[in-house]
């Protein structure tokens, strides 16, 4: 995808991603409820393995449709794909003397080496600063949320979970259109650093106010809709081509590392909670939450 397409690329694949987990609370806790939670368990793992078996063969497939679409381009355009002139200067450096090649392969290791940091510049790190707060704090909160609302409003585990699956059923929905409007108006940056804003509000107010948590959990939703495929797209416009696939990978790094920090601080932080009140035990988990979210909001506006 062209850099005018690539927030409506990955809010296609947010899709896809949202409508799995969308359909997994209403699945999960109906087999666990009906069998045992064991089988409920054994229904996530034959669906993982059923996902890296298609994964491999959807990577085989494009791998074979990048080659036969690469074959069949011009000469011109072929010299200029960088893994074909990577195999052309091999064969020219194959053609020098020893002492050539030596000096030449020692440069390509150095420039190996630098490549690690190169490209990590003020923006990038403002970026993967931004993607770690935002990751820690809504992704932990839909883990949380479907215990909260049993304790909250009183609802059974299927009934929580339902309310949960609406943050997914809004995401599902909205994200290739927010995509869309945002490859065709732009602005971003703003609109990324608006929804983070709004995000932190909707989580803060399903804990300090009684509006309903459908409306709250759909709001939240609609705000990941925006500000997810936002940050992905972000990249490319504040980084080089050459630094791109590495970039990315930092940023996903960012982004785990932030929900898998944060998901075992959430669960410490409502054990160490000293509140007898059950609603009230979890009151310092939406702080950290909210806290999250306001940080991921005051970097944006920095970026």
């Amino acid at each position: 995808f062209k850099a005018k397409e690539l927030t409506l690329a990955f809010g296609a694949t947010i899709t896809v991603e949202a409508a799995g987990s969308f359909v997994n609370f209403w699945v999960t806790p109906l087999i666990a409820e009906l069998y045992h939670v064991a089988e409920a368990l054994w229904f996530g793992a034959i669906v993982c393995f059923a996902s890296i078996v298609i994964g491999h063969q959807g990577y085989v497939l494009a791998a074979r449709y990048a080659a036969t679409k690469r074959d069949k381009r011009p000469k011109s355009e072929r010299k200029q794909d960088p893994q074909l002139a990577e195999s052309s200067e091999s064969e020219s450096d194959s053609e020098e003397d020893s002492d050539s090649d030596s000096s030449s392969d020692e440069s390509k290791t150095d420039l190996r080496c630098g490549h690690i940091t190169s490209g990590l510049n003020a923006t990038v790190f403002m970026s993967l600063l931004v993607n770690f707060l935002f990751y820690a704090a809504a992704w932990p909160f839909i883990t949380v949320s479907s215990s909260f609302l049993s304790v909250r409003n009183n609802f059974s585990a299927q009934q929580a979970a339902g309310v949960t699956s609406l943050y997914y059923g809004a995401t599902a929905i909205a994200s290739p259109l927010f995509g869309l409007v945002l490859d065709k108006v732009g602005f971003s940056g703003i609109l990324c650093t608006v929804a983070l804003g709004l995000q932190g509000a909707f989580i803060a107010m399903l804990y300090f106010t009684n509006i309903s948590p459908y409306i709250l959990m759909i709001g939240a939703g609609l705000c990941y809709s925006v500000v997810s495929p936002a940050l992905m797209a972000i990249v490319p416009l504040i980084t080089e081509e050459d630094h791109l696939s590495k970039i990315y990978g930092f940023t996903f790094f960012s982004l785990n590392l932030g929900f898998a920090i944060n998901v075992a601080f959430i669960g410490w932080v409502y054990d160490i909670t000293a509140q007898t009140d059950a609603v009230k035990k979890w009151q310092n988990v939406f702080f950290v939450l909210t806290g999250l979210l306001g940080g991921a909001f005051f970097f944006s506006l920095l970026m």
